[in-house]
């Protein structure tokens, strides 16, 4: 919104109808409003107010506003918004009814009144009084309340003056994406470290690419693809490594079970020579038996 005109007539100290110039005083885009105590310094602001809401909102009575002089207050204010021109006539009384006329001054036609009208501004605009009076024309002693105001309200503030909610999505979803890389790296980490007896020295150039990996904030998606691929080799590696120690063992086993067969046939072959000269030497005693055999046959005929 950038204010072009703003006329007072019969609110507090202006009796008689002023205007300010705004494309004048503001032709610098900087310009002072000065004045002694009373001279209607905050009516200007309060006037600019009331040419947009239904209610300014630091008095009671929008009736308190008119001067004790008059019977009827008067504010008419040009203004621009989104490239149109508009203008806003308000009558204030202190008998009878008030009245709100919104204007299309390009356009040359009455737009709305009353509440409507309002709320056609009101929803141009995108801030409520309270909000407007907060981050756009802030009353004595609102500037305070407002650094003062939670967090929160100020980012809600600020985010409808500058209409940022459509980056408050965009940060969610970033947010989102943010979250679920952290629970990635998490993860990785945890699965990498249940690699660390693999080999120090691989998982020491490993951890250093991925920390490396992990600092480039705008490389997220590669950072994921990168991580899981050293994940998958480291996983390989370890996979190898224990189909290798299972190989060595087996091969230490086979040496066991080699010695053990070398002596058995060592054994095997000591018994079988035992087995040969036993049965050379039953063989021999039989002889010896059936001449000993004999001789006591021929003994016993002869006796």
């Amino acid at each position: 919104m950038k204010p072009i005109s703003l006329t007072i007539e019969g609110i507090n100290s202006f009796i008689t109808a002023q205007t300010v110039d705004f494309d004048r005083v503001g032709a610098d885009n900087l310009f002072c409003i000065s004045g002694s105590t009373g001279s209607g310094k905050s009516t200007i602001l309060d006037c600019l107010i009331m040419a947009i809401y239904e209610k300014e909102g630091s008095r009671g009575n929008l009736s308190d506003y008119i001067n004790l002089r008059c019977d009827t207050g008067k504010i008419d204010a040009v203004f621009e918004l989104d490239g149109v021109r508009y203008r806003t006539q308000r009558t204030l009384k202190r008998k009878g009814s008030n009245s709100f006329v919104l204007t299309d001054l390009d356009a040359n036609t009455v737009i709305a009144e009353g509440k409507e009208a309002h709320a056609f501004l009101e929803e141009k605009i995108g801030l409520g009084a309270k909000e407007f009076t907060k981050v756009v024309v802030l009353q004595q002693g609102e500037f305070a309340k407002f650094l003062k105001a939670e967090t929160s309200e100020r980012n809600d503030l600020i985010s409808k003056l500058f209409s940022l909610e459509k980056y408050k999505g965009l940060y969610n979803e970033v947010h989102t994406v943010q979250v679920s890389i952290d629970n990635q790296i998490k993860l990785l980490d945890e699965r990498i470290s249940e690699f660390s007896s693999v080999s120090d020295e691989v998982l020491a150039v490993a951890k250093s690419e991925y920390e490396k990996l992990k600092t480039e904030g705008d490389a997220s998606a590669r950072l994921s693809e990168k991580a899981q691929k050293t994940l998958i080799e480291l996983t390989t590696k370890s996979n190898d490594y224990i189909t290798a120690q299972k190989t060595l063992e087996g091969i230490e086993k086979a040496k066991i079970n080699l010695k053990n067969i070398a002596e058995s046939e060592v054994r095997a072959k000591a018994f079988e020579q035992t087995v040969i000269e036993m049965e050379t030497a039953q063989k021999t005693a039989e002889v010896e038996r059936d001449g000993l055999t004999k001789k006591v046959a021929e003994l016993e005929q002869i006796k």
